[in-house]
């Protein structure tokens, strides 16, 4: 989420109208209030409750045909902490099904992704919601929530690897520039170089303290400018067809 701040767009630029959503307005509200608990009592962690849930997206999603989601229903609720966990487990596992992963492991994915920010809770609040640019020194503060998510869940529940693999390895890139380990592309599972991937996407669609909300096309376009240097192309293809660009506004979804 972290290297896109020096990035804005213009608040009149297009934007796009709705799809049809691939889970239900209860689903999501759900999700939510789940995160925002995790966050706000991040020693009563509702491991459970998030497989549950996970299970339940998972299962909607590959019930339905529909495998495209509107960029607007990604934006319904003000707080963007929990939105952003919830939306990266949608687009992650529509991302999966079309590349036909099996449910179990979209699972695990979900969970994943759900959970990815977690070590967040360890950052002060005054570089997390800091309204700007963040400075060398707290940026460094910042990229070790990403180990510190790891090193909290694991040792609190046996996660799957994927599910691990995604909470700490979000921030890598192909060509090692990542972080917190610096990974470069054969390292670099492809869970995680999808979860990579959403994480920039759903940052750079948001509206949030230091930026403007971006366009769908202009995110795609920055996903696509750095190509194969930070991400695998492929999986940009199916972002981009998961989200069509072809619409001429945004209108809330039911949800």
């Amino acid at each position: 989420d972290d290297e896109e701040e020096k990035y804005s767009v213009p608040a009149s630029a297009k934007t796009k109208p709705p799809l049809k959503d691939v889970i239900s307005i209860e689903m999501r509200k759900k999700g939510e209030s789940l995160v925002k608990e995790l966050f706000t009592n991040p020693n009563k962690i509702q491991y459970n409750q998030a497989m549950e849930l996970v299970s339940s997206v998972v299962e909607d999603i590959l019930s339905t045909d529909e495998t495209v989601i509107s960029v607007q229903d990604l934006r319904s609720y003000d707080n963007y902490t929990y939105q952003h966990s919830v939306n990266l487990a949608v687009l992650g596992v529509t991302v999966g099904k079309t590349l036909n992963y099996e449910p179990t492991k979209l699972k695990e994915f979900g969970l994943g992704l759900l959970f990815h920010d977690f070590g967040k809770t360890k950052i002060p609040l005054e570089i997390l919601n800091k309204p700007g640019r963040l400075t060398t020194e707290e940026f460094e503060i910042m990229k070790n929530h990403a180990e510190y998510g790891y090193q909290i869940l694991s040792k609190k529940y046996k996660l799957s690897d994927i599910s691990k693999m995604v909470i700490r390895h979000h921030h890598e890139k192909l060509d090692g520039s990542g972080y917190p380990h610096g990974l470069k592309a054969g390292q670099i599972p492809e869970w995680v170089q999808i979860a990579t991937i959403v994480d920039i996407y759903d940052a750079l669609t948001a509206d949030r303290i230091y930026k403007t909300q971006w366009t769908h096309q202009k995110a795609i376009e920055f996903l696509f400018d750095r190509g194969d240097k930070w991400f695998n192309m492929e999986y940009i293809k199916i972002l981009q067809t998961t989200i069509p660009e072809k619409r001429d506004s945004f209108s809330l979804l039911d949800f």
